[in-house]
């Protein structure tokens, strides 16, 4: 099965957010957008994963989880990855204490290495993915959305968990279900 680990930005953020995309659509028409239900920001993807693989892989979700405290993240602004010729993924852009996200994507990625899973080795850039090119080659529509972004903010969003999803491919494009949702610990008052 195909899972990754993510976090949930707060419903109102991402009211506010798939508002903003609908008045983006139009500015590029043949881009495929990421319904707001849908809207995420991964941690860890893992790929596939042997069926005998996911306690262990939620285990070590809780495990990582219950180390970390809540912490408060703001979607602001936006970008490309692609260059501005072609531009493949508009996004949204992730601030506030990224350094606790950061934390949380490393000590996660440790855990789930030393259990012989192979995580991809890049730099991680977190961000929400709002389209992505329906031409290969890019779409030079999406740099247009990502400078109608730029000082927009999308609000605060604190996040208090971890969540293990699956992802389903179909005709109807991805579906994603929570297999698991682990708190991070409660911090006392």
């Amino acid at each position: 099965m195909r899972l990754f680990i993510a976090v949930d930005p707060s419903p109102e953020s991402i009211s506010q957010l798939g508002d903003m995309v609908e008045r983006l659509r139009s500015i590029a028409p043949h881009a495929k957008w990421v319904r707001s239900e849908k809207l995420h920001l991964t941690v860890v993807f893992l790929g596939e994963i042997e069926e005998s693989l996911v306690d262990p892989v939620m285990d070590a979700v809780k495990t990582v989880a219950i180390e970390h405290a809540p912490f408060a993240l703001r979607i602001e602004g936006g970008g490309t990855f692609g260059g501005k010729k072609r531009a493949r993924v508009l996004w949204a852009d992730i601030r506030g204490d990224v350094s606790a996200l950061c934390s949380v994507q490393t000590d996660l990625a440790k855990r789930l290495e030393t259990m012989g899973q192979t995580l991809e080795h890049r730099d991680y850039a977190p961000h929400l993915t709002l389209a992505r090119a329906g031409n290969p080659r890019g779409d030079e529509a999406l740099v247009r959305c990502a400078n109608m972004l730029a000082g927009k903010s999308f609000g605060e969003t604190t996040i208090r968990e971890l969540v293990l999803y699956r992802s389903e491919q179909s005709a109807q494009g991805a579906k994603y279900t929570a297999l698991l949702r682990a708190p991070f610990r409660q911090e006392l008052m």
